[in-house]
């Protein structure tokens, strides 16, 4: 705790990057109400199962072609399309149901391919970038507080996911049995990324 202070202007920023990041698409929001979303649309557990598999193929694929372009640009540039990507991925949940029905499965495809190239352009950049942004002195400290606000965020990010869409129902006089609350929430979770 006594190290906090030491941080840089850079080091906190990334941090508070990679919290909402961890809120929202890694393991938070996305990751409990996209799959609830989907199953109010009528997909089955397969369907569902192989667009949410697209997201780690996009991350792995892309990753050799990332470390390629960290290469050759700023990497906090790169960091910050990679967030642009992943937040405007998510904000595409809003208009999924308008697609028509035969293009729903390769929409949500393509929403879990921009998340996962978007969270591959900011994590693979991610660590080179804080170790340019610290010193040794701070380092082992920023690692760890990174470490450890990205499970808390998880949890948080899960929690906020298991009321966000009983509000929004309410607000809507609808039922958790529609997928509005849901369409919403995952708006809303876009949203929260704009400070990153």
């Amino acid at each position: 705790v006594n190290t906090l202070h030491l941080f840089g202007r850079d080091a906190r920023l990334y941090l508070l990057s990679t919290t909402l990041v961890s809120v929202v698409c890694f393991g938070g929001i996305v990751t409990v109400l996209a799959n609830l979303y989907l199953l109010r649309l009528g997909y089955d557990a397969k369907v569902i199962g192989l667009i949410n598999s697209a997201s780690s193929l996009s991350y792995a694929l892309s990753a050799p072609l990332v470390g390629w372009i960290s290469g050759r640009f700023d990497l906090r540039r790169v960091m910050l399309v990679g967030l642009f990507v992943a937040m405007a991925s998510v904000a595409l949940f809003a208009v999924a149901e308008r697609v028509p029905s035969g293009w729903q499965v390769a929409w949500f495809a393509a929403i879990y391919i921009g998340i996962g190239l978007g969270l591959a352009l900011f994590w693979i950049n991610g660590i080179p970038f804080l170790m340019s942004a610290t010193t040794s002195r701070e380092r082992n400290h920023v690692f760890s507080t990174s470490s450890a606000l990205a499970p808390l965020a998880n949890f948080g990010g899960s929690v906020l996911a298991g009321v966000m869409p009983g509000f929004i129902a309410k607000a809507l006089h609808t039922s958790l049995e529609h997928p509005a609350p849901f369409r919403y929430a995952l708006t809303g979770a876009a949203i929260l990324l704009l400070p990153s």
